[in-house]
């Protein structure tokens, strides 16, 4: 009906295969945000694991020198 009236000039498909297109797009788009979002987890990660060693250190430090500061007393 379209491709006689007003839109006679436009590529036209059929439904079935705009809808497959359409699903299709949908799912990329899903998987591209699932992807992005595995990303942000996987940073998380590597930034914890790099700061995971200093903090380490860190409490080390200060224990070893809360138990000094009490042998001393």
């Amino acid at each position: 009906m379209c491709t006689m009236d007003e839109h006679k000039g436009h590529d036209t498909g059929s439904a079935a295969a705009e809808r497959m297109k359409k699903q299709n797009h949908q799912k990329f788009n899903q998987i591209i945000q699932e992807r992005a979002e595995e990303i942000q987890e996987l940073r998380q990660a590597v930034d914890y694991l790099k700061h995971s060693p200093q903090a380490a250190v860190e409490d080390s430090e200060r224990i070893f020198s809360e138990l000094r500061e009490g042998a001393l007393r």
